[in-house]
């Protein structure tokens, strides 16, 4: 008799499952972050480092078709999954907002006060829209990940920190080419457009860059280790509550 087992996605245990139908589940979503367990395992594991889910059943039809219910549960895990991106989305672009939306009206006030007019309007939010999309992205392709497992978690969060810094400001002057090309710019001008600001205040920038992302890592550090959505829940629980 097959074993029973359990999947957890993004915090919820479905189950008990099939061996057939955890596979049909892990075939249906490959990049899903999904954990697995049965009998005789002493914790979660990733579906890749379980050999029975890397087999496939030899049999009439080779591989088994996806029960009735594995498919109404992938439905219903690709609605789940949009509204789980919709969600980071939304949260990363908040915390980019507040932050470039402090280093925009800080910036304002110095130059009001030498006597230059400046008025950054939807500067802070167009930023923290187009890098909020340039995040998840990275983050849809697994970018980081092998960074992130080495080491220590405080070495993983200053690693990914610098590397998602240098990939958006490269991702950001990528955007500005195609923007300004669509507009019938040639790529030097715009390129000379962005290099119009001094060596000192790119080097600002990136390491303004650096320490914004600094905080958003170590938080999805923290709740990676503690498992997905734990440390919101502590966060918005009240202490007499838990």
């Amino acid at each position: 008799m097959d074993s029973q087992w359990f999947v957890a996605r993004h915090g919820d245990v479905v189950g008990p499952m099939s061996r057939n139908e955890v596979k049909a589940m892990v075939a249906a979503e490959p990049d899903g972050d999904l954990l697995v367990w049965t009998d005789g395992f002493s914790a979660w594991c990733t579906p890749a480092e379980v050999a029975a889910l890397r087999s496939v059943d030899a049999g009439a039809g080779g591989a088994p078709a996806p029960s009735a219910a594995a498919t109404a549960q992938h439905h219903a895990s690709l609605a789940e999954r949009a509204r789980h991106e919709l969600i980071a989305y939304a949260v990363i672009a908040a915390y980019l907002y507040v932050c470039f939306g402090a280093i925009l009206l800080f910036k304002t006030a110095v130059l009001t006060q030498a006597g230059v007019s400046y008025a950054p309007l939807g500067l802070a939010a167009i930023k923290a829209l187009v890098l909020g999309k340039f995040l998840l992205l990275l983050h849809g392709a697994r970018v980081g990940e092998r960074v992130r497992r080495k080491g220590r978690p405080i070495g993983a969060i200053a690693r990914q920190a610098l590397l998602f810094a240098s990939l958006l400001m490269i991702l950001t002057v990528i955007e500005e080419l195609i923007v300004g090309t669509v507009h019938g710019k040639p790529p030097v001008a715009i390129l000379s457009e962005l290099a119009d600001g001094s060596l000192m205040e790119a080097a600002a920038t990136s390491l303004l860059m650096v320490l914004v992302l600094t905080p958003y890592f170590a938080m999805r550090e923290i709740n990676s280790e503690l498992g997905d959505g734990v440390l919101f829940r502590m966060l918005i629980t009240p202490r007499e509550e838990r």
